[in-house]
């Protein structure tokens, strides 16, 4: 009797209730140590936090000592998992930004095969800064290019700021430009005048 109202009184608190669940499950898996009769998780979470360790008993120690050890290395393969697939999910975001941004450049770059000179700055300012990329791209259509053709000067112009050897090409343009093409020309060059002035 004395025990069942012991049980009673234990049963009308969390804390109580917690106790008696270690009770039960330590006398469970000391009598059959299987997996199965751990305290699942969220048991194990509560008699962590509402029992206190030092009252444990050795077998109850013993329980929860194998306990952390198996809800301590699922945990550790969920985060696993779960950073891997932040990692995937990263690295496809990070590809289909990239390829965006290759799709947009490549547009551009199809843009100034056909647009009117007074455009091209403009259009040179979104290209923004070039890569290798981009530089391979525009100097494999500058070479597909004929001489003194729109596309080879508006792609000239663009890949001005990253190539020298483009200077020499669009002096000469400059020189038999029409009244369209030279201002944007001129402009283009202006960081270059103090070699390029004199020869003129």
């Amino acid at each position: 009797s004395l025990r069942e109202w012991l049980v009673r009184k234990q049963m009308e608190t969390r804390r109580g209730r917690t106790a008696l669940r270690l009770v039960e499950r330590a006398a469970m898996w000391n009598a059959s140590p299987e997996r199965r009769h751990l305290p699942t998780w969220w048991e194990y979470l509560q008699i962590m936090r509402l029992t206190p360790h030092e009252s444990w008993t050795g077998p109850q120690r013993l329980m929860m000592l194998r306990a952390s050890w198996f809800h301590g290395t699922r945990v550790a393969i969920a985060l696993t998992a779960l950073f891997i697939l932040m990692l995937v999910g990263n690295s496809i975001r990070q590809n289909a930004v990239s390829q965006r941004q290759k799709d947009r450049v490549a547009g551009l770059v199809d843009r100034l095969l056909t647009a009117d000179i007074a455009l091209v700055p403009s259009i040179v300012s979104e290209i923004g800064v070039q890569d290798d990329e981009l530089r391979q791209l525009l100097d494999e259509r500058i070479e597909s290019s004929p001489d003194g053709s729109r596309e080879k000067l508006n792609l000239s112009l663009a890949r001005l700021s990253t190539d020298r050897e483009q200077v020499e090409y669009l002096y000469q343009r400059l020189l038999l430009a029409d009244a369209k093409q030279f201002p944007v020309i001129r402009d283009s060059l202006a960081k270059r005048k103090e070699t390029l002035v004199p020869r003129l």
